[in-house]
């Protein structure tokens, strides 16, 4: 098509095309070079009867030579799936505090478990949204936090924390109450909150060596002197994704009444700590012990497994250098790491 006329929905404007135009995108590509129009802009092309003329057929299909085509920004309102968890809408969520409702006890939890779920992401701990770490709101307490389902671990924050009962009920939505919780997270972490009521914080994760280890039928074998670190570690056996009420008792019975590293086979791993400190350095322990372990069956070569006296005596020689608790200085040291570089998980 030699000749057409274009008119400007705002401003009003027509102009002559003399040259060969064939499709919309041609036109749009020639009204951009001649009319200044930016590139990054977008348009649809409707004929005088408001048909839309799509983007690569031939404009002859849709006008005659002369007729007025007439072009209009295209607005796109929103891309997301669902505007409610866009990021226009998240953002300005997670940039408001509600610290203030809880109690002093709460809130400084709230703050060292939101650091936690940073730190994993940091360390590449995490899997897309999945994996839960939760703590109690204070100690004794029979409520817990865990994340809303759907932020990323380097989204969370202190007041975007949901609290839970140990009945799955939703007590206290957080700052992003459409997100609510995963049913999976709440079965693994409400059993266990049950069931060792010593146990302040307990952290899960589907890290791929960690999760490797728990693929093998021997599972963690104590053969670097970080494994030995770990003490007693405890097995459940697989039964898919946990969803089930009836599975709580039978994890319970297999975690037992003293052990802090719970092997999930052919799933993930779970460490769980009487501080939220305990509970993180027992999984960065865990996960390095897996690491070394799978670095060394790689080489196809036999493995040393340490003698059992030997392990408790590093074990006990461990513990010795944490007389603060275990996992103190180590989650303050990462915790000021991250108000270097992103404070905002204090929110």
């Amino acid at each position: 098509m030699k000749l057409c006329v274009v008119a400007f929905a705002s401003p009003p404007k027509a102009v002559e095309i003399s040259n060969v135009v064939n499709t919309a995108s041609e036109l749009i590509t020639f009204l951009q070079q001649n009319l200044h129009i930016p590139e990054d802009e977008h348009f649809v092309l409707k004929s005088q009867t408001g048909k839309i003329i799509a983007i690569d057929e031939a404009i002859s299909k849709y006008v005659t030579e002369g007729e007025i085509i007439y072009i209009e920004h295209q607005v796109v309102t929103s891309y997301f799936p669902d505007e409610n968890f866009s990021t226009s809408k998240v953002n300005s969520q997670l940039r408001q505090s509600i610290l203030h409702q809880f109690s002093r006890e709460e809130q400084v939890n709230r703050i060292q478990l939101a650091a936690c779920y940073r730190i994993f992401e940091m360390f590449g701990w995490t899997d897309t949204i999945y994996g839960h770490l939760t703590c109690r709101t204070m100690k004794h307490n029979e409520k817990f936090l865990i994340n809303p389902f759907g932020l990323l671990y380097d989204e969370i924050t202190a007041s975007s924390l949901v609290r839970v009962d140990l009945q799955g009920n939703i007590d206290h939505h957080g700052i992003v109450p459409q997100f609510g919780i995963n049913r999976a997270g709440y079965v693994i972490h409400s059993a266990i909150h049950e069931a060792r009521k010593d146990i302040q914080c307990v952290m899960h994760c589907h890290f791929r060596e960690g999760s490797a280890v728990t693929c093998l039928e021997k599972g963690l074998q104590y053969i670097s002197q970080t494994s030995q670190i770990l003490g007693a570690v405890t097995y459940h056996e697989y039964e898919g994704i946990a969803v089930s009420e009836e599975e709580k008792k039978r994890l319970q019975k297999d975690l037992g009444s003293s052990s802090k590293v719970l092997l999930l086979k052919n799933h993930g791993v779970v460490t769980l700590g009487s501080s939220i400190g305990e509970a993180f350095l027992l999984m960065y322990t865990l996960l390095e012990a897996c690491k070394m372990q799978i670095s060394a069956q790689s080489t196809k070569e036999p493995l040393n497994v340490v003698e059992e006296s030997i392990q408790r005596k590093t074990q006990q020689i461990a513990a010795s250098f944490n007389k603060e608790g275990f996992g103190l200085r180590e989650l303050s040291a990462y915790m000021r790491r991250l108000d270097r570089i992103d404070p905002s998980y204090k929110l």
